[in-house]
Protein backbone atom coordinates (compact mmCIF):
# COMPACT_ATOMS: atom_id res chain seq x y z
CA UNK A 1 0.00 0.00 0.00
CA UNK A 2 2.84 2.53 0.62
CA UNK A 3 4.93 1.74 -2.59
CA UNK A 4 1.27 2.69 -4.30
CA UNK A 5 1.15 6.00 -2.51
CA UNK A 6 4.56 6.64 -3.34
CA UNK A 7 4.34 5.56 -6.71
CA UNK A 8 0.87 7.59 -7.20
CA UNK A 9 2.90 11.16 -5.02
CA UNK A 10 5.77 10.61 -7.78
CA UNK A 11 3.73 10.33 -10.57
CA UNK A 12 1.77 13.40 -9.18
CA UNK A 13 4.83 15.40 -8.91
CA UNK A 14 6.18 14.78 -12.21
CA UNK A 15 3.22 15.88 -13.46
CA UNK A 16 3.00 18.89 -12.14
CA UNK A 17 6.76 19.86 -12.98
CA UNK A 18 6.31 18.89 -16.44
CA UNK A 19 3.41 21.09 -16.56
CA UNK A 20 6.15 23.89 -18.28
CA UNK A 21 8.38 22.94 -21.74
CA UNK A 22 11.68 22.75 -19.82
CA UNK A 23 14.85 23.90 -22.39
CA UNK A 24 18.13 24.19 -21.52
CA UNK A 25 18.15 27.97 -20.79
CA UNK A 26 15.26 27.02 -18.56
CA UNK A 27 11.66 27.07 -18.40
CA UNK A 28 9.49 27.82 -21.50
CA UNK A 29 5.62 27.73 -21.32
CA UNK A 30 3.68 26.01 -24.04
CA UNK A 31 1.27 28.83 -25.94
CA UNK A 32 -1.42 28.57 -28.65
CA UNK A 33 -1.45 31.19 -30.97
CA UNK A 34 -4.61 30.42 -32.93
CA UNK A 35 -6.43 33.47 -31.33
CA UNK A 36 -3.21 35.83 -32.61
CA UNK A 37 -3.56 34.20 -36.22
CA UNK A 38 -7.13 34.42 -36.68
CA UNK A 39 -7.05 38.52 -35.86
CA UNK A 40 -4.09 38.78 -38.35
CA UNK A 41 -5.10 35.94 -40.75
CA UNK A 42 -6.62 39.00 -43.51
CA UNK A 43 -3.14 40.67 -43.58
CA UNK A 44 -0.70 40.79 -46.71
CA UNK A 45 1.41 38.52 -45.09
CA UNK A 46 1.12 35.14 -42.66
CA UNK A 47 3.61 35.60 -40.04
CA UNK A 48 4.77 32.59 -37.91
CA UNK A 49 4.25 33.03 -34.02
CA UNK A 50 5.88 31.42 -31.71
CA UNK A 51 4.85 28.69 -29.84
CA UNK A 52 6.49 28.86 -26.47
CA UNK A 53 7.17 31.55 -23.98
CA UNK A 54 9.25 32.42 -21.11
CA UNK A 55 6.15 33.12 -19.17
CA UNK A 56 2.33 32.10 -18.89
CA UNK A 57 0.43 34.52 -21.02
CA UNK A 58 -2.61 36.40 -19.42
CA UNK A 59 -3.11 38.61 -22.28
CA UNK A 60 -1.89 40.10 -25.32
CA UNK A 61 -2.56 42.76 -27.98
CA UNK A 62 -2.01 42.53 -31.39
CA UNK A 63 -1.69 46.26 -33.38
CA UNK A 64 -1.46 46.99 -36.91
CA UNK A 65 0.26 49.92 -38.54
CA UNK A 66 -2.58 52.04 -40.42
CA UNK A 67 0.08 53.41 -42.45
CA UNK A 68 1.91 50.33 -43.43
CA UNK A 69 0.12 47.29 -43.76
CA UNK A 70 3.75 45.15 -43.79
CA UNK A 71 4.08 45.83 -40.31
CA UNK A 72 2.21 43.94 -37.21
CA UNK A 73 3.50 44.25 -33.35
CA UNK A 74 1.59 41.42 -31.19
CA UNK A 75 2.42 42.46 -27.44
CA UNK A 76 2.62 39.46 -24.73
CA UNK A 77 1.82 40.04 -20.93
CA UNK A 78 1.60 38.00 -18.03
CA UNK A 79 2.96 37.16 -14.39
CA UNK A 80 4.29 40.60 -14.71
CA UNK A 81 6.26 40.07 -17.50
CA UNK A 82 6.28 41.77 -21.25
CA UNK A 83 7.68 40.29 -24.46
CA UNK A 84 6.60 41.91 -27.83
CA UNK A 85 7.07 40.29 -31.61
CA UNK A 86 7.36 43.42 -34.00
CA UNK A 87 6.69 41.44 -37.86
CA UNK A 88 7.79 42.89 -41.01
CA UNK A 89 7.29 42.14 -44.37
CA UNK A 90 10.75 42.25 -46.30
CA UNK A 91 13.79 43.31 -44.66
CA UNK A 92 14.18 45.38 -41.49
CA UNK A 93 17.38 47.16 -41.11
CA UNK A 94 19.37 46.96 -38.23
CA UNK A 95 21.95 50.23 -38.23
CA UNK A 96 23.51 49.69 -34.66
CA UNK A 97 26.88 47.38 -34.52
CA UNK A 98 26.52 46.67 -31.50
CA UNK A 99 24.80 43.30 -31.73
CA UNK A 100 26.12 39.84 -31.32
CA UNK A 101 25.87 37.56 -34.56
CA UNK A 102 23.83 34.27 -33.30
CA UNK A 103 22.12 31.02 -34.43
CA UNK A 104 18.31 29.98 -34.74
CA UNK A 105 18.16 26.84 -35.54
CA UNK A 106 19.78 27.12 -39.02
CA UNK A 107 19.38 30.80 -39.28
CA UNK A 108 21.26 33.76 -38.58
CA UNK A 109 19.98 36.02 -35.58
CA UNK A 110 21.24 39.07 -33.99
CA UNK A 111 20.95 39.94 -30.37
CA UNK A 112 21.80 42.55 -28.24
CA UNK A 113 20.98 43.68 -24.86
CA UNK A 114 19.88 47.48 -24.73
CA UNK A 115 20.76 50.32 -22.12
CA UNK A 116 17.31 50.13 -20.77
CA UNK A 117 18.05 46.43 -20.33
CA UNK A 118 15.07 44.93 -23.34
CA UNK A 119 16.96 41.78 -24.91
CA UNK A 120 16.23 42.24 -28.54
CA UNK A 121 16.64 39.31 -30.94
CA UNK A 122 16.26 39.65 -34.80
CA UNK A 123 16.48 37.57 -37.93
CA UNK A 124 14.68 36.93 -40.89
CA UNK A 125 13.03 34.03 -42.35
CA UNK A 126 11.04 33.49 -45.42
CA UNK A 127 10.93 37.26 -46.77
CA UNK A 128 9.22 38.21 -43.05
CA UNK A 129 11.64 39.85 -40.65
CA UNK A 130 11.02 39.21 -37.19
CA UNK A 131 11.79 41.32 -33.90
CA UNK A 132 11.17 39.88 -30.41
CA UNK A 133 11.85 42.13 -27.57
CA UNK A 134 11.86 40.78 -23.84
CA UNK A 135 11.08 44.21 -21.82
CA UNK A 136 13.33 43.53 -18.29
CA UNK A 137 12.21 46.98 -16.87
CA UNK A 138 8.15 46.21 -17.34
CA UNK A 139 8.87 42.46 -16.32
CA UNK A 140 9.59 41.02 -13.16
CA UNK A 141 11.42 37.75 -13.99
CA UNK A 142 14.70 37.91 -15.98
CA UNK A 143 14.64 36.38 -19.16
CA UNK A 144 17.97 34.62 -20.57
CA UNK A 145 19.45 35.25 -24.22
CA UNK A 146 19.18 31.32 -24.62
CA UNK A 147 15.88 31.22 -23.30
CA UNK A 148 14.82 34.26 -26.26
CA UNK A 149 16.80 31.34 -28.78
CA UNK A 150 14.29 29.03 -27.66
CA UNK A 151 11.47 31.23 -28.24
CA UNK A 152 12.23 31.96 -31.57
CA UNK A 153 13.04 28.63 -32.44
CA UNK A 154 9.38 27.28 -31.30
CA UNK A 155 7.70 29.73 -34.25
CA UNK A 156 5.93 27.87 -36.36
Amino acid sequence: MKKILLLSITVGLLLVGCSKQTSESGNLASFDSTDIKSQIEKEDFNPELLTVIPFKVEDTGVAKDPFNKEHITIDFFGEGNHLSLAVFKGDFQIQDNEYEEIKIGDIKGKYKTNKANTKILHWKENGISYSLSYLAQQSKEEVTKEELIAVAESFK
